[in-house]
């Protein structure tokens, strides 16, 4: 609205039923889009019971005052509106609405900056098995969104160690079985050096393979087998994708891989992260390429723990 516009009594219609109306005076810098734009303004303050009328009277004067209003002055503009008749709702609301008011510029442009930020790379981080590379899984990332750049992109596999309860059919179920251990194992080095698609913003980003699977699991199942041991092993894998949206903002999503594509929340990825970095500097990790069975067999009796119903980052075990 433009400065020092507001609603005022101008003319008195007395109706045929014997309604009084209030039509505003003619205002010819009134421009009736600009005025059409401000009165759905402030109907977002609606829902009080407060005319839209007084809303229009208050954002008036909030902008003649730099985007403020007193107190005082926001008393004078409900006692001008009951005079008129309009509803301005108890002392309470009428604080309220006055507060909705003040707040509308803040709001719309934390709505325009959502609406823009609607556009985000669309990211597909897969490990898949393709026929060509019988031992290997290739892992890739792909934008199908809006443009990015500076991404960094960081595989993260764990060799899960579990212990297993074996039941003999013919016996009777004991009475006591001992807990179950575990542990979750950080495999560096468990894929091959990648392919980069540098200065792409869209499409392929980029894409790898693991080590020879098959080899690495042999050399797990000669461990899992050994000295009449019980184990369960299985490979997770996850990925840690940094990048800069196109409006500069940096974001670091962290995804479970291992079946299909599953974006952890924030909380979770941050675990996952600080778990697998922990136990690395602690040297509690195996080399994909180098690992022996004897590595896990020094791992094991003091990294296992008991069995719990989650991972050590707080997912669903």
């Amino acid at each position: 609205m433009k400065k020092g516009i507001f609603f005022a009594m101008g003319v008195v219609v007395i109706g045929a039923v014997g309604f009084i109306y209030y039509v505003p005076p003619p205002t010819p810098t009134m421009n009736v889009v600009e005025k059409d734009a401000e009165m759905k303004d402030v109907a977002r303050c609606g829902g009080l019971g407060i005319d839209d009328r007084v809303g229009l009277n208050l954002a008036s004067e909030k902008d003649k005052h730099g985007g403020t209003l007193s107190s005082q002055r926001a008393s004078e503009i409900r006692v001008e509106a009951i005079t008129k008749g309009l509803s301005t709702g108890d002392q309470q609301t009428y604080q309220t609405y006055v507060q909705c008011i003040l707040e509308l510029d803040k709001r719309r442009s934390s709505e325009v900056e959502s609406t823009e930020r609607v556009g985000q790379p669309f990211l597909k981080v897969q490990l898949k098995r393709p026929s060509s590379e019988p031992n290997h899984a290739e892992f890739s990332v792909e934008n199908d969104g809006e443009e990015l750049s500076e991404l960094a992109v960081r595989p993260i596999a764990f060799l899960y160690v579990g212990e297993l309860h074996l039941i003999d059919l013919r016996k009777p179920e004991p009475q006591y079985q001992p807990p179950l251990h575990n542990v979750y194992i950080p495999v560096v080095d468990a894929f091959e050096p990648f392919e980069e698609f540098p200065g792409q913003y869209k499409g392929k980003l980029f894409k790898t393979l693991t080590i020879d699977e098959k080899a690495f699991n042999d050399r797990v199942e000669a461990f899992a087998n050994s000295d009449g041991k019980n184990l369960n092993t299985y490979m997770l894998y996850f990925a840690v994708v940094d990048y800069k949206d196109k409006f500069g903002t940096r974001h670091r999503k962290v995804f479970d891989i291992t079946a299909e594509q599953h974006e952890l929340d924030e909380s979770t990825g941050q675990r996952l992260v600080a778990t697998y970095e922990s136990s690395v500097e602690r040297r509690v990790y195996v080399d994909g390429y180098r690992m022996k069975a004897s590595d896990l067999s020094k791992i094991w009796p003091s990294a296992a723990k008991p069995m719990s119903a989650s991972t050590p980052w707080g997912t669903k075990a």
